[in-house]
């Protein structure tokens, strides 16, 4: 069988970091934390190598030649920042989380380095430089690493994986390569010194601290909203100039080209990957949306928006709670039709077809990635059926919340998904004059066979 699609698969992870304000503000917060920190270690040697000269000949240095001098303050340097590390680690980072939040342990670093380089900048003694940066490298080998990880766990499973692996590759080496860069051109063309390069760091730890103190109140409002999901787009869609200029293409192309069978291929699960994944690139908002018609044993229709949750040669996924109404018509009539709809793009998709649950392993694996406050929601709203009003929901909410405290949610064993197995997919583009393209795929004993319909 064809592995499933993923539904933001169509986006790299350059994009996603980019169109999401929270990733982003993250990406921009690495890149000035390591062109903070590598312009210390600069600072740091050029004040070494100097007091190593100056020590040699002035005899203080113990009969030390100037390398070993260097090598000696190194390894005692690495000594006192792994220990000092690892004590905070151990003793001081858990409990700064959980008293403090994530919001204070964020600014922690950045005041560390404020203060130091504010002192090395007035005092650009190698005792100030030393002590500055064994508090910075020890507080960022801890506090900062824990921070950082803690910072990806309400992004979705796409984001930890892929943008976080942009902004901890591309990001933080970009911070490398602005460092090397200013640090050529302030000694090459400015004849600047160590103090200089401190005095900068001064602003630029101003605007990492700017940075954090956003980060932690955007990553307390997503947390406290209990839908992670909602960071995927933190800007409306509709005003990326790109995504505009991208969907009036694909629409001029769709409305003068039209839809030909020689060109929309035999497999209308290819072609509506193809639909789809211009979907998405338009910017088109939710475009996994999706109405979803059943009708009950005696005929009767009803009709609801869904959010689709994968597809692939099998058919198309939703998950929902198996007491609601639309699960009664499932499973008196297990039939069902879906209709994609994406205006900007004048596009239609029709799905029809027989459904069938999915196993629970599967519902389980999904059930796994929603947001902690969709899980608990799954467990207090018993869908579709008459409540009293919404304190009786919230109340379910507040029961089902201190019931699973520092637990994961299981899965209700009333909630699991669906498969919408397609027998025909019609695919409908709007053409002028209003005759448009309609190209209805029908699955028979021989596969998938076309024809074109009347619009």
């Amino acid at each position: 069988t064809a592995q499933e699609l993923d539904l933001a698969g169509v986006e790299n992870p350059f994009k996603m970091v980019l169109r999401c304000r929270y990733l982003l503000m993250i990406a921009l917060l690495m890149l000035f934390l390591n062109w903070v920190n590598t312009t210390g270690e600069y600072i740091m040697t050029s004040i070494v190598s100097i007091n190593a000269g100056e020590a040699v000949a002035s005899g203080q240095a113990g009969g030390l030649s100037e390398s070993e001098f260097i090598g000696s303050f190194w390894a005692s340097f690495f000594g006192v920042v792994n220990l000092l590390a690892l004590l905070i680690q151990l003793f001081v980072v858990s409990r700064v989380i959980k008293y403090l939040g994530v919001g204070i342990a964020l600014v922690i670093l950045p005041l560390i380095s404020l203060g130091a380089y504010a002192m090395i900048a007035l005092v650009p003694l190698l005792a100030v430089v030393r002590w500055g940066k064994s508090a910075e490298n020890a507080t960022d080998y801890s506090i900062q690493n824990t921070v950082r990880n803690i910072l990806f766990l309400p992004c979705t499973r796409e984001q930890k994986y892929k943008a976080k692996q942009a902004i901890d590759t591309f990001f933080a080496r970009a911070g490398d390569v602005l460092q090397a860069v200013v640090i050529f051109a302030g000694t090459t063309f400015l004849a600047m010194q160590a103090r200089h390069f401190a005095a900068l760091n001064v602003v630029l730890v101003l605007i990492w601290l700017v940075l954090a103190v956003a980060i932690g109140r955007e990553y307390k409002r997503i947390v406290k909203s209990g839908r992670p999901n909602q960071i995927v787009k933190v800007e409306n869609p509709h005003t990326s100039l790109l995504a505009r200029l991208r969907s009036l293409f694909i629409l001029g192309r769709g409305v003068l080209k039209g839809l030909a069978e020689e060109t929309a291929g035999p497999d209308p699960l290819a072609l509506f990957s193809e639909w789809y994944g211009d979907a998405r690139r338009s910017g088109i908002y939710l475009p996994e949306a999706m109405t979803l018609a059943t009708a009950s044993k005696d005929g009767t229709p009803s009709a609801r928006l869904m959010l689709l949750k994968g597809f692939d040669q099998r058919g198309f996924r939703f998950f929902t709670n198996y007491e609601s109404r639309k699960a009664g018509d499932l499973t008196d009539n297990p039939r069902a039709a879906l209709v994609f709809h994406w205006s900007r793009l004048q596009r239609q998709v029709r799905v029809e077809g027989e459904v069938e649950k999915l196993p629970e392993e599967e519902s389980q694996e999904y059930f796994a990635t929603r947001p902690r406050g969709s899980q608990l929601g799954a467990w207090a709203s018993n869908q579709s059926s008459p409540v009293d009003d919404r304190r009786h929901l919230e109340e379910a909410f507040r029961e089902h919340e201190a019931r699973h405290k520092g637990s994961e949610v299981p899965l209700p064993p009333f909630w699991g998904g669906y498969r919408v197995i397609p027998k025909a997919i019609e695919f409908w583009q709007g053409r002028a004059n209003r005759l448009h393209d309609r190209l209805r795929y029908t699955l028979g004993d021989d596969g998938w066979t076309v024809a074109r319909l009347a619009p």
